[in-house]
């Protein structure tokens, strides 16, 4: 392989427009997500529990967990990252995550009050559950806790040139921003290598990229095992996981709707 053609398989950072997704979600599902507010019965709540299997924030059932992702997963090392062919695939991958997120975000409308405000770590842990029972071993939550925020990133490694990257996700990221008529619900977007920027007008622009500075902690596959009674704990070794995830890239086989 050339150099120059080496070049064209390499992936960009980019990211997505969640409205281009939402309107193809909105006529699947027959809603207009943009029109509905906390507590408007959808008829869809059924559908959206099937496709969210852990809703319960802090109280996920260990029993579930230890059953659908445990032992789901007993030979996938707890740091690893899943491996992506090429651009299209890696797309792929970013439809089911928003898929995933945008089912998220109408059940908790319908059953929370003031969701999405204040709702983004326990919104990440079910977002975070629900996709390593969908076949993401690679799930991990980022909370920046000096910027009071978590959301979701999924170590990728690309087969043909071994770049490394994110895919981020924010179940929460319209409560990030002033003005609510452009703010991305599901906020989602690729960036290569072991760091991103990620402002907002949360913080007064604070990066809430997961710094060791920021106080700011992880939780993973390894995380779950290392406290198996404990639905969800946190690691500060940031170190650790941003230099083993990419040591142990699988082969992933989603199941989605």
């Amino acid at each position: 392989m050339t150099e120059g053609s080496q070049a064209v398989q390499e992936i960009a950072p980019f990211s997505i427009v969640p409205w281009m997704y939402e309107k193809e979600l909105d006529k699947k599902y027959g809603v207009e997500i943009e029109k509905l507010e906390n507590g408007i019965e959808t008829g869809l709540i059924r559908t959206f529990e099937r496709n969210i299997p852990f809703n319960g924030g802090y109280y996920n059932p260990i029993s579930e967990i230890n059953k659908k992702i445990l032992k789901k997963y007993k030979s996938i090392p707890g740091f690893c990252s899943m491996k992506i062919k090429n651009k299209k695939d890696l797309e792929k991958h970013i439809k089911n995550l928003h898929e995933l997120s945008y089912n998220h975000y109408l059940l908790k409308l319908e059953q929370e009050f003031g969701f999405p405000s204040y709702c983004c770590y326990t919104s990440s842990i079910d977002l975070f559950f629900s996709l390593l029972k969908r076949g993401y071993p690679n799930s991990s939550i980022f909370g920046n806790w000096k910027g009071n925020h978590a959301y979701l990133g999924l170590p990728f490694l690309l087969d043909s040139t071994q770049q490394r990257g994110f895919l981020i996700i924010d179940s929460t990221s319209d409560q990030l921003f002033h003005n609510k008529k452009v703010a991305p619900k599901n906020n989602i977007f690729v960036s290569l290598g072991e760091e991103w920027i990620y402002e907002t007008d949360w913080g007064n622009g604070k990066n809430l990229y997961p710094s060791k500075e920021d106080d700011s902690a992880f939780s993973n596959l390894h995380t779950l095992r290392e406290v198996p009674n404990s639905s969800v704990h946190e690691s500060k070794d940031l170190e650790r996981f941003f230099k083993e995830v990419f040591e142990n890239p699988v082969e992933i086989n989603p199941t989605f709707f």
